[in-house]
C-alpha cells in the first residue's frame, strides 16, 4: 500500500492540474495505482479487521467502495476526485503506511533468502537441509524467466 501510494504521488509531482488532465499515461498510472492501493484496503479489511480497526484514521471502507468504481468504470472516473485524493489524502496516508512499515519492522528482523530456498528442485520433497534438514533430493540448478508460479513448498509444515 506504501508503495502504490508513493508512486501514485510521484508521478504526479511538480505536474499541474491542466497538464495532468492532458496527459493520458500520467492519468493511468495513478489510477492504476489508486485501484491497487484499494484493492489492498479491500484485502486487509476481509482478512485482516483486527488490524484496520486499529487504525480507524484510514478510510478503508471508502477505499473499498472507489476501488470497484476506478476498476470497472473506466471511462467515468472522475479526473477531480483522482487529482484531489493525489494531492489530499495521499500523503497522509503515506506517513500512517510509513509509521506501520516501521513499527512492522521492528517487531520482524528479516534475513536475505538463499539460493536453495528461492529455486527448489523438482522433487516433492523439499531439497535443502537449511529449511527442512531433508536432504534426499539436492537441487537442480536452472534458470527462470521474472515471472513464474511459486515454487514448490516444502513438505514439512513445521518447518516453514
Amino acid at each position: 500500500m506504501l508503495e502504490a501510494a508513493l508512486l501514485a504521488c510521484s508521478y504526479v509531482e511538480g505536474l499541474a492540474r491542466e497538464d495532468f488532465e492532458q496527459d493520458k499515461r500520467t492519468q493511468q498510472a495513478v489510477n492504476l495505482n489508486l485501484i491497487i492501493l484499494a484493492e489492498e484496503a479491500t484485502k486487509v479489511l476481509k482478512d485482516n479487521e483486527a488490524f484496520a480497526n486499529s487504525h480507524p484514521q484510514i478510510p478503508w471502507r471508502s477505499m473499498k467502495g472507489e476501488r470497484t468504481q476506478m476498476a470497472h468504470g473506466y471511462y467515468e472516473i472522475n479526473l477531480d476526485t483522482v487529482w484531489q485524493t493525489v494531492q489530499t489524502a495521499l500523503p497522509g496516508l503515506i506517513e500512517i503506511y510509513q509509521r506501520c512499515a516501521k513499527r512492522f519492522a521492528e517487531r520482524f528482523v528479516f534475513r536475505p533468502l538463499l539460493a536453495t530456498e528461492i529455486f527448489i528442485g523438482d522433487s516433492p520433497k523439499c531439497s535443502h537441509t537449511s529449511l527442512c534438514g531433508n536432504s534426499k533430493t539436492t537441487p537442480k540448478a536452472r534458470t527462470r524467466p521474472p515471472i513464474w508460479p511459486a515454487p514448490k513448498r516444502c513438505s514439512n509444515p513445521a518447518r516453514v
